[in-house]
């Protein structure tokens, strides 16, 4: 049977009263950034929490509305939606299958793994991701052992900001009660062999049940493919009847169509562009015109500042010297010479006037001349301007009514042909999945007729482990992680060693991209060699080393821009058969924002969204 996986498509919190505060994830990559106190590290405990974890949330403000918590799971290949309910005061799930707004019955799972019930959320989990049936060993000296749970996987798939640059390996969580299972596990993970062979016997009530779990799970699957089949055959009863050899032909017409389409943009374009070119002749010709006027007119009132100036001399100049009519006295000698002297600046002035006169005229003239020469060209611009919006009516209603609309119904006719080619394609996909699916039910049902063979443990694989370092090496080296030549597995201290180098010896900005490279590589790898395992991955601040309050990062916890671009960027391929969500305060490249489900957290609703609640 396939390992599917699952991966979280949306978390709701609900409350008594209608109130409710919901993220969305996608499939791949998932980025939630901003600054700290934002509400994103309460993301991950909030997954934790869904998945089995012990603790309450935390009691903060914004939590006080809300009593439930919901999580919308779906499976990777056939897209079974599940959607998990808890109340926040802890205490048992419940369990449907469907979307969170879909109604349907819901199951009690309990919150504690168990090996005498399955029916608890660990167990509903592993048996998403085909490890439902491993077992670890818990103690060497007692050989020990118990059941998977999937808070052992979710202690090495949700890391949190303080476990992100610890210097514990990334299997162990510092317990010394639970180290030896947590080395199980790994040992599990390269080897593909778990403790089960330390169990002679296993219940056959838990052997019941865990199988009646896979035949359900697989008779699931198998309904949903089959309904998905009919649905598919109906689609395509439905499209229009056109083959993928005519497709050719569409696309050479609708080239066609696209070229015309485009030359008459361009062509609109250019016209545009002569159009504001012309109305900005004119308005600059109009601004001259004003100023011109007003100029003129200037002009006019000096000339009659002149003539008035000259018929007053001319009547001054008129005026007669007699003697004193009081006294009969005679003008005196000196006053006399200053008349004679006035009369000389009359004549001076006439000249003066004279010559004002002729040079404003000549000046009114010209100005004349140019405002008419300007009137004649802004007469010319209207006319072109009007030949220009006639042309570009012209190729709007070419580009409406003749070019789009041959465009639309061809493109919609490449759409038709693609999507019954897609569809055929599922189509024989989803026959080829029903076939495996009924094989494996009936090795299901086979095998619950018969009672469980142990097998023996081996040791680790080092070919598989290998191949992991490789994972982990090509890893650090696509993210430009100083110039690595080589990564080691210790067995001692269950973590790499980078070119001989210990992780935990690592400033913790370093450390904090080795663990990243640890878990992410190990997904890979096991993806990548068909093993089972959690294809859900979420990191918390794996670039942004936590600090205490009010002080600088040091600087053991800086690590080169470039290290934290490439990180991002190797995410989005690596990502693309999983799900990674990454909440971190930097933010990453744009060409990654745009490739992922990135929302942004601000404390401000008006930019990105203020929080999770």
């Amino acid at each position: 049977m396939d390992n599917q996986g699952f991966y979280i498509k949306q978390i709701s919190f609900r409350g008594p009263d209608g109130a409710q505060s919901g993220l969305p994830f996608e499939k791949g990559l998932n980025i939630v950034a901003g600054s700290s106190d934002t509400g994103k590290s309460f993301i991950l405990d909030s997954i934790d929490y869904m998945m089995g974890g012990g603790k309450e949330l935390e009691k903060i403000g914004q939590l006080e509305k809300y009593d439930q918590l919901l999580m919308e799971i779906r499976t990777f290949e056939s897209d079974i939606a599940y959607t998990i309910r808890r109340d926040l005061s802890l205490g048992a799930f419940y369990i449907k299958i469907g979307s969170i707004d879909q109604a349907g019955d819901e199951i009690k799972y309990a919150a504690r793994s168990s090996d005498k019930n399955d029916r608890n959320i660990s167990s509903f989990l592993l048996g998403l991701i085909g490890l439902n049936s491993v077992r670890l060993t818990s103690s060497d000296a007692t050989k020990a052992t118990r059941k998977l749970s999937y808070r052992d996987v979710a202690h090495v798939t949700m890391i949190d900001e303080v476990k992100m640059f610890s210097k514990e390996s990334p299997l162990l969580s510092g317990n010394p009660a639970t180290k030896r299972a947590e080395r199980s596990f790994f040992e599990y993970l390269i080897s593909q062999k778990d403790s089960s062979h330390q169990i002679k016997v296993e219940k056959e009530e838990i052997r019941k049940t865990r199988l009646n779990a896979q035949i359900d799970y697989v008779k699931a699957r198998l309904k949903a493919d089959r309904e998905r089949l009919i649905s598919i055959e109906n689609s395509l009863d439905q499209t229009l009847s056109l083959k993928l050899d005519d497709l050719s032909l569409i696309n050479e017409k609708y080239a066609l169509y696209f070229k015309k389409l485009e030359t008459n943009k361009l062509e609109r374009k250019k016209i545009i562009d002569e159009r504001n070119e012309i109305e900005s002749e004119i308005l600059y010709n109009n601004q001259l015109l004003d100023r011109f006027s007003l100029l003129l007119s200037h002009y006019d009132a000096d000339l009659e500042r002149l003539q008035f100036i000259d018929e007053g001399n001319t009547l001054f100049s008129q005026l007669n010297y007699v003697a004193c009519p009081v006294c009969g006295t005679d003008i005196e000698e000196q006053h006399y010479k200053c008349i004679q002297n006035s009369e000389l600046q009359t004549e001076t002035l006439n000249e003066a006037i004279e010559s004002e006169y002729q040079k404003i005229r000549e000046k009114t003239l010209d100005l004349k001349q140019t405002v008419a020469e300007i009137e004649d060209r802004n007469q010319i611009y209207r006319k072109e301007l009007t030949t220009n919006l006639a042309r570009i009516s012209e190729l709007d209603q070419l580009i409406d009514q003749e070019i789009m609309p041959v465009i639309s119904g061809l493109k919609s006719k490449i759409e038709s042909i693609v999507g019954q080619e897609l569809l055929s394609k599922e189509k024989e996909r989803i026959y080829s999945d029903i076939e495996a699916l009924d094989k494996d039910l009936k090795e299901l049902e086979e095998e619950k007729k018969k009672k469980r063979v142990t097998e023996s443990a081996e040791p680790l694989d080092a070919l598989r482990l290998k191949k992991f370092e490789v994972e982990v090496k090509h890893l650090l080296q696509s993210w430009k992680f100083d110039k690595v030549s080589e990564v080691n597995f210790d067995p001692a201290k269950f973590d790499i060693r980078i070119d001989g180098k210990n992780r935990s010896s690592y400033g913790k900005g370093y450390r904090a991209i080795g663990q990243s490279a640890f878990i992410i590589g190990l997904m890979h790898f096991l993806r990548q060699n068909e093993s089972k395992f959690s294809k859900l991955l979420v990191l918390d601040s794996p670039l942004t080393a936590y600090k205490k309050e009010d002080q600088p990062p040091s600087n053991e916890q800086q690590i080169t821009k470039e290290l934290e671009s490439e990180f991002f960027r190797g995410l989005i391929d690596i990502s693309k058969s999983c799900q990674i969500i990454i909440l971190e305060n930097k933010e990453p490249p744009a060409e990654v924002v745009e490739r992922s489900n990135y929302v942004h957290f601000s404390r401000n609703s008006d930019i990105g969204r203020a929080g999770l609640l």
